[in-house]
């Protein structure tokens, strides 16, 4: 997706290169018609001509940028998310082997402690990125973001894996 990103922006840099070229001819254009040239008609339809296809031009641009834009959005909110998600497993199967049936001495409890001081520090962060996933989840279907309904299926999706 970067790489189609970038041959946009070069899409993007070479209609700003050609603005100069375009306005010329807009302006010889509307220089025949201010001295009435005797294909009046045809110079001022072939300007008319130009114009939309200049503007229709920088709309497409416009359009294909807001789609590379959301696709971007979409795949990265998506790695977020299935990298939360198994994360928050992984934290699932380390919360499995803490031995609570019998420590057997202090040094087992002591260590028991520690691995649950580091568990609940990770399970804090797990919590700060599920809640940024829901908050950009809430603003890209907010924006009528294209794929909202994979966005709101893969957030709730995350939400259950808590």
């Amino acid at each position: 997706m970067e790489t189609t990103f970038q041959e946009h922006q070069r899409l993007r840099a070479e209609i700003e290169a050609r603005l100069g070229e375009f306005d010329e001819v807009r302006q010889m254009g509307e220089k025949l018609l201010q001295a009435k040239h005797y294909a009046s008609t045809d110079v001022d339809e072939k300007l008319a001509q130009a114009i939309n296809a200049y503007e229709s031009l920088k709309n497409e641009w416009r359009l294909r940028n807001e789609w590379i834009e959301q696709q971007i959005d979409w795949h990265g909110f998506e790695r977020e998310a299935e990298q939360t998600m198994a994360a928050i497993e992984a934290k699932h199967l380390t919360l499995g082997s803490f031995d609570v049936a019998g420590a057997g001495s202090v040094q087992l409890a002591e260590g028991q402690i520690r691995k649950l001081d580091t568990f609940q520090k990770a399970l804090v962060q797990l919590e700060d990125r599920v809640s940024a996933i829901n908050s950009l989840a809430k603003q890209l279907i907010d924006r009528r973001h294209s794929e909202s309904a994979n966005i709101d299926a893969l957030n709730q999706k995350v939400r259950a894996v808590c």
